[in-house]
């Protein structure tokens, strides 16, 4: 003991409680509190500064590494510190595996289970969608499609309001044909 301070493997302590060498705690060991609930209970901030911290690992590979399930019960932030949701990831993000959103067992690299709602452009096969829905590519409907209205009675039913509005079937100029309709096996085809 020098100074109120307790050296142990040391005759030069600078803190209360220096310890050096390995140090090993049958109890509940407390920093900031004097009744640890845990093995470690830390009350308040606690900073690390130098090396990595493990969580059921004593390996740690990152700054935090976490072996096992985690669970938070409050917003965790990814390039954030001021976490807007449960999850609020801040800048890009890669997943090298199946993500699932209202799913706890997705199918496929990106499964959606139930009812979504995108603000910006959805891009199918491209990069820079230039509509909301865009798609770079072929496209198979399986169900009935509507154009201008939720009430699809048929594979394609277009409907609109205004009289002026009008189905444009734009072709190449090679092309002789604007528009093919098949029925029975007959092939009709109208010039433009």
């Amino acid at each position: 003991i020098l100074l109120d301070k307790v050296g142990v493997g040391t005759t030069d302590p600078v803190q209360f409680l220096h310890v050096n060498g390995m140090m090993t705690a049958m109890s509940n060991v407390g920093i900031n509190t004097l009744s640890p609930q845990q093995a470690l209970h830390v009350h308040g901030s606690a900073s690390f500064m130098d090396g990595s911290v493990g969580i059921g690992t004593v390996s740690p590979q990152q700054a935090l590494h976490v072996e096992g399930v985690l669970a938070a019960m409050s917003n965790v932030g990814i390039g954030t510190t001021i976490p807007q949701q449960m999850l609020h990831v801040q800048g890009s993000t890669t997943i090298t595996q199946s993500l699932g959103v209202g799913t706890t067992s997705p199918q496929r690299n990106l499964h959606v289970h139930g009812t979504s709602t995108l603000t910006g452009y959805v891009g199918i096969g491209t990069l820079s969608p230039q509509q909301q829905l865009h798609v770079q590519g072929s496209a198979t409907v399986t169900g009935a499609l509507g154009i201008g209205t939720f009430l699809a009675q048929s594979q394609l039913t277009m409907y609109s309001l205004q009289p002026s509005n009008r189905i444009t079937i734009d072709a190449p100029q090679t092309s002789q044909v604007g528009l093919a309709l098949s029925y029975n096996g007959t092939i009709g085809g109208f010039l433009y």
